[in-house]
């Protein structure tokens, strides 16, 4: 699928099912959403990305800058610089799907932990 006019056609139709909690048809991500949701977060559950990638289309929110503040949230409780404590409960760590969707939701909905993550990366790290 291509947006109007354009040539290239690089846009994809997934539709997942199973399971039920990633359940989404519509739109797929892109090269760039895969590595940063993905790769950087090191989640390798293809159902769990296009989630992420469906939620942040709806919530209008760039799914680029999504997965680099994941990242640096993941990051940064690794390190114990943040805790579960500061992050509304939510267990934030490498690979964590789970966490990734519940981030995002926190971020759109400006909620708890998410207000100043929904600033961006200089914003949370400062």
């Amino acid at each position: 699928m291509g947006c109007s006019s354009c040539p290239v056609s690089c846009h994809r139709y997934v539709k997942v099912e199973k399971p039920e909690k990633f359940a989404v048809e519509g739109m797929g991500p892109e090269y760039e959403t895969l590595c940063l949701f993905g790769t950087s977060c090191l989640i390798d559950d293809l159902p769990a990305v296009v989630k992420a990638n469906d939620m942040c289309n709806r919530y209008g929110i760039d799914t680029i800058s999504a997965g680099g503040i994941v990242g640096l949230l993941m990051e940064c409780c690794e390190r114990g610089w943040i805790t579960k404590e500061d992050t509304d409960g939510i267990e934030v760590s490498w690979g964590s799907s789970d966490a990734l969707l519940s981030v995002i939701e926190k971020i759109a909905l400006r909620f708890g932990f998410g207000t100043i993550l929904a600033e961006g990366v200089r914003a949370a790290a400062e």
